[in-house]
């Protein structure tokens, strides 16, 4: 992959300000930090920045409402990891049914360090 790359990281709740839904969107290349309330269903504030990305969700609150947001930025070659999937299965099921044919299943990197062998069990996904 040529380029510049942007990547966001949605953090789990152990990181999140106790009894609140607000997570911090970190933006490892440019070292910035935006906040986003997603217990209140609030979109992803505009992120302003060339793809691809590679954004890894790990947030555990809002899970559908999460990636329904991050999925209106998303362009095609931009990849999603979705940590603790195991957690979030009905969440995850329900957004691909959504979503159709717009993510597609990554095995090389999903399945690198053997068959489902990270917390990210066949959740890593390029946007077709």
């Amino acid at each position: 992959m040529r380029g510049t790359v942007s990547v966001f990281r949605v953090p789990t709740d152990a990181e999140l300000p106790a009894e609140t839904g607000q997570v911090v969107l970190n933006n490892v290349h440019l070292g910035t930090r935006r906040p986003w309330d997603t217990a209140q269903r609030n979109p992803v504030p505009p992120l302003g920045l060339g793809h691809p990305w590679l954004v890894v969700e790990d947030a555990h609150v809002n899970v559908l409402g999460v990636l329904r947001h991050l999925h209106q930025q998303m362009r095609s070659g931009d990849y999603l990891i979705v940590e603790d999937s195991a957690i979030k299965g009905e969440a995850l099921v329900r957004f691909l049914a959504e979503t159709r044919d717009a993510y597609r299943l990554d095995t090389h990197y999903a399945d690198f360090f053997g068959r489902n062998a990270t917390a990210a069990r066949d959740s890593i996904f390029r946007r077709a």
